[in-house]
């Protein structure tokens, strides 16, 4: 016999706050994939003119951290991984700018790429250490240590299956989500990564189709604004229209 996951109101409140918190200092893919090629560029830089100058070991050195940082967020994602992304980009952006302009009163000559790079790597960091500062005082009112509460039960809801669960659906597209249906908000969850609280009204799923009998029925998952593209099992798409006939059957009542 299905039975319906123990959840509160209360801990939907909390969870709304922690899908902000998680959200909020989610490192952008662009800045990942920025500190990546930030790294490389450092690394082809540093080595290229390291016998030169050995110096510019410092070069390669910052652009290891880059390269290995860029690949650590991608793969595992901190809470302070975006302050962290943006120190070290203002930091190789500071020493593209400076040895430019040393090496200008040897040559004569500024490079002026590589002055612009330096400038725009400079400002890149800046931003996004004022977007981690700005992120922090929003959500200062918020426990990081109940934080982990709030984890602990975003992580026993991603368990749980809609075979047993009759309020749980699942959903699988290039991640595999896994989410809770309210009485007045949706719970959304993908691979332990991505956590959405939103309104009953904001989620739908769309079928393309008729079912297909074998348990993976192609359709569209929304939340809020965002459409995902995947299947849904029989047992999701059950939970969920016996979810949509109560929402109607309360509008006639």
């Amino acid at each position: 016999m299905e039975e319906e996951s123990e959840i509160t109101d209360q801990d939907i409140e909390g969870l709304k706050k922690y899908a902000v918190f998680r959200s909020a200092f989610r490192v952008p893919t662009a800045s990942k994939i920025a500190s990546i090629v930030f790294g490389i560029i450092a690394l082809l830089l540093g080595f290229g003119s390291i016998s030169a100058n050995a110096l510019n070991i410092i070069l390669v050195l910052i652009g290891g951290a880059l390269l290995i940082e860029g690949v650590w967020l991608i793969i595992a994602p901190i809470y302070y991984g975006l302050l962290i992304d943006g120190i070290l980009i203002a930091v190789i952006g500071v020493w593209n700018v400076v040895t430019t302009l040393l090496n200008s009163k040897v040559t004569g000559s500024v490079v002026t790429p590589l002055l612009a790079y330096g400038i725009f790597q400079l400002a890149w960091g800046i931003t996004t250490i004022i977007r981690f500062i700005n992120n922090e005082k929003s959500i200062v009112t918020f426990n990081r240590l109940e934080s982990k509460n709030y984890e602990k039960i975003a992580d026993s809801l991603y368990a749980l299956s809609p075979k047993e669960y009759s309020d749980m659906f699942a959903f699988k597209a290039r991640k595999t989500w896994k989410g809770m249906f309210n009485d007045n908000a949706v719970i959304c969850m993908s691979d332990g990564q991505d956590i959405y609280v939103t309104q009953r009204e904001k989620f739908c799923f769309i079928i393309n189709g008729k079912k297909s009998g074998n348990g993976r029925n192609k359709a569209i998952m929304l939340i809020d604004r965002q459409r995902f593209k995947g299947t849904v099992d029989d047992s999701s798409l059950e939970n969920y229209e016996a979810w949509i006939s109560e929402d109607k059957s309360a509008e006639t009542t």
